[in-house]
């Protein structure tokens, strides 16, 4: 005896509500990480700029205090005066900040030598120099100095460890946004393959009771078949809306809770990017010559990758959108959405010195108006993007009428693409260049596809390696029937 369909569709949603939560489980603990790594790394850059603001206050003093015995005038101490004021508050702020005890050994030897230095300048400095002789004063500099590139030393290595530290909390935080991606990504492909998963449940066991009903009518008769169908089917099929019903209203729950889930997860995402690009381009700005060539391009590259996240995050949660988005399809004069784009565009074609030529008239469309602009932007920036170096980029964009479709082509000079990966060029994540050389986030074709099918049309390619490319896509023609 078969499970009833209704027991069938109660397993399948109970276990998909079982992954969702363990997706959901999997991305908050991951949030929490990415939130720990931010904000420890924040405290590590603190840390850092501490210390180098400490070293420069030593040096300040010994340079002012070095002045006074050279010059003999008072206004050289005024650094002087002015580091002994703060460095006391800096040494206790640092107590209360390091963390770990080999950070606090390194603190508690920086404080007897910055006391040792200080003693030093304060013998020479605030002793009348009449008392003091020239060569009692040039060994106390000479044992400042000594004490001053201990200090230094022990500077730099508390300042190259916490450095290691916000290295390895930023590579943590770059491997929490990894695993987020990969989780909502992965969550959207179990609830695709479940409802996959219902829906040819669901016809096997429709087809089975199918041929039960036509074997039941060879042997019973009409008359017998339909007094059974009248008792027995009348409960099922009353079972089966009702169960129908409420796997509707659940899944208007689930689809309004996974749009709140992908809201939530792209602002908590894109918020610790901001800030990684905010510390970022302050370090490059403020502390570039203390960075040195290697540091601001460690820097340089945490802002271009932080930028490649945001873009790759926006064009996720674009894609997504257009699996659920409803779509009322209207006639759209072609010309229209193509001059809409043209104009939002204009910045990009100028800088690129691109030459675009639209073959006039255009004929209408059945579409949705901003999935039909978001498929060209894509496609033109397409065509803007993938050019040899040193070459303008030059776009033509026409439509042919075939009956009561419309093809609309979008055709460039650029690199081309081999046969063998035209389908492949449209998945989502497919790259046949390196990011270095042509950035993107491998997600803008997919868009096309996935917005051209909902619009109930077809997308392709025709091109070759060094050829150029001719995107087309299809749909129906605006005066078509509905």
């Amino acid at each position: 005896m078969r499970p009833s369909i209704i027991r069938k569709l109660t397993l399948i949603y109970v276990f998909t509500i079982i992954c969702l939560v363990l997706f959901g489980l999997a991305a908050v603990q991951n949030m929490q990480r990415l939130r720990a790594s931010t904000v420890a790394g924040a405290h590590n850059q603190a840390l850092i700029s501490q210390l180098q603001t400490l070293l420069v206050d030593l040096l300040d003093a010994e340079t002012s205090v070095r002045g006074y015995v050279a010059s003999g005038h008072d206004d050289f101490l005024a650094s002087y005066r002015a580091a002994l004021a703060v460095v006391p508050g800096a040494l206790a702020d640092l107590a209360g900040e390091l963390a770990t005890p080999a950070q606090r050994t390194r603190l508690a030897a920086l404080q007897e030598t910055t006391d040792q230095e200080l003693d030093a300048l304060r013998l020479v400095a605030d002793t009348p120099r009449a008392v003091t002789p020239a060569t009692t004063a040039v060994d106390l500099l000479r044992s400042s100095r000594s004490a001053m590139e201990r200090a230094r030393s022990l500077i730099d290595d508390m300042t190259a460890a916490e450095r290691r530290t916000l290295e390895h909390d930023q590579a943590a935080a770059l491997t929490g946004q990894r695993l987020m991606l990969e989780g909502l990504v992965g969550g959207g492909l179990v609830v695709v393959a479940l409802s996959l998963i219902v829906g040819a449940s669901v016809l096997r066991d429709l087809r089975w009771r199918l041929a039960l009903l036509a074997d039941g009518a060879r042997r019973l008769g009409e008359g017998e078949l339909a007094h059974r169908v009248a008792i027995a089917g009348r409960d099922e099929i009353s079972g089966l809306a009702r169960a129908f019903n409420r796997m509707a209203g659940r899944l208007q729950d689930s689809n309004a809770a996974l749009d709140a889930f992908a809201y939530t997860v792209s602002h908590d995402l894109r918020a610790p990017l901001r800030a990684m690009q905010g510390f970022s381009k302050a370090l490059l700005e403020d502390f570039a010559d203390a960075l040195g060539a290697q540091g601001r391009d460690y820097a340089s590259r945490v802002v271009a990758a932080a930028a490649r996240m945001d873009d790759l995050i926006q064009d996720l949660l674009a894609y997504s959108r257009l699996s659920r988005t409803d779509m009322a399809l209207s006639p759209v004069p072609l010309e229209e959405a193509v001059d809409s784009i043209l104009s939002r565009m204009q910045g990009v074609i100028g800088e690129r010195n691109a030459a675009i030529t639209v073959e006039r008239p255009l004929p209408a469309v059945r579409a949705h108006r901003a999935t039909l602009q978001q498929c060209l932007i894509n496609l033109v920036n397409n065509a803007l993007k993938f050019t040899a170096p040193g070459d303008a980029p030059d776009i033509r964009i026409r439509a042919e009428t075939n009956g009561a479709r419309v093809r609309c082509w979008v055709e460039d000079r650029g690199i081309g693409v081999a046969p063998d990966h035209h389908e492949r060029i449209f998945r989502v994540f497919e790259r046949l260049h390196g990011s270095e050389t042509y950035p993107g986030t491998g997600i803008g074709l997919a868009i096309v596809k996935k917005g051209v099918e909902r619009m109930e049309g077809q997308v392709g390619v025709e091109s070759a390696a060094g050829q150029g490319s001719r995107f087309w896509f299809e749909l129906r023609g605006g005066d078509a029937a509905a």
